[in-house]
């Protein structure tokens, strides 16, 4: 269809294990609460063979950790060599909507260093955030908590009892992470206009049994006028026919017939830490840890990492 969404770009691969180790020098673990970080030392220190590539679904219904803390952790950004990209671009902000929540939005942040050149890596540090001990740039602390439990619904609000309708919110959450994407819209901080959007793929949040899961995702953030097929075919057709007339080739980025125009990357990490439900929303005549699976509902309590974490608006 030609007005169907575009998934994404292809893979761009450019955050490289030095990048990564970069940002853990500069914060970017630091920033996390205690019990995340602990969550994601003690996965670290078991990690064994690699998971089964194939989703088991029914297996992450029946987690008997059937409480999801999950946090979306946005951590640095890549400009593009794009004819449609800026190189002003100085401080962005985000927005999204995950699963139920209200709508979502981060507090401006710089690039840093701001003298990068374009295809490398700038960390992103909400402005007024403290800097390192050292005196470096902090990086990490536009993060967002979503604790996903089973004592409330997407607006805060309870829903009936029951361990039926407590099993289809949890099977919810399973399923959105297993077949959506999370769609991310940048926003140039200094004109307050839309720069671009990206969509990133939520199955890294699938524990399939373990106690946590994390992932990085890097994103390619397309021109948001190219959002759909046939915007993203006239948008190409402009470009190469400005690229002719002034006698040059389309960037790398730009060379996938149909694919919107890549302005840019960004690295998100999203990490997903699974909890016992307390034994108040476990029915007692079910009873056994084997009924946890059954009982757990989402319920859309964001939390923000403090006075430089990101906040969550009210819908």
């Amino acid at each position: 269809d030609a007005g169907e969404p575009l998934v994404s770009a292809r893979g761009l691969g450019g955050f490289s294990r030095a990048t990564r180790a970069r940002l853990h020098a500069a914060g970017s673990d630091a920033t996390l609460p205690p019990d995340v970080r602990d969550a994601i030392r003690a996965a670290a220190s078991r990690a064994g063979a690699p998971q089964n590539p194939t989703l088991d679904i029914v297996r992450e219904h029946r987690d008997i950790r059937a409480v999801n803390e999950v946090i979306v952790q946005f951590l640095a950004y890549r400009k593009f060599d794009a004819l449609n990209s800026t190189s002003q671009l100085a401080d962005v902000h985000f927005t999204f909507n995950f699963f139920d929540f209200p709508a979502s939005t981060s507090r401006p942040c710089k690039l840093a260093p701001p003298d990068a050149p374009r295809g490398e890596p700038q960390m992103l540090v909400p402005k007024g955030a403290p800097r390192r001990s050292d005196g470096g740039e902090r990086a990490g602390d536009a993060w967002f908590r979503f604790k996903v439990d089973g004592t409330g619904n997407g607006t805060g609000d309870e829903i009936p009892d029951g361990p039926d309708a407590m099993h289809a919110r949890r099977c919810a959450f399973v399923d959105y992470c297993a077949t959506r994407r999370l769609s991310v819209d940048v926003w140039d901080g200094s004109s307050l206009m839309q720069h671009g959007t990206c969509s990133i793929d939520l199955t890294g949040l699938l524990r399939q049994g373990r106690d946590s899961a994390e992932v990085m995702v890097e994103a390619p953030v397309l021109d948001h006028r190219e959002a759909t097929v046939d915007e993203a075919a006239k948008g190409r057709r402009r470009r190469s026919a400005l690229a002719a007339a002034r006698g040059e080739e389309l960037p790398a980025v730009d060379d996938a017939p149909g694919a919107g125009m890549a302005r840019g990357a960004l690295l998100v990490r999203l990490i997903n830490v699974g909890r016992r439900p307390d034994r108040s929303l476990i029915p007692s005549a079910q009873g056994g840890d084997g009924a946890a699976g059954n009982v757990v509902r989402v319920r859309a309590v964001p939390e923000s990492g403090g006075g430089l974490a990101a906040t969550v608006l009210g819908g």
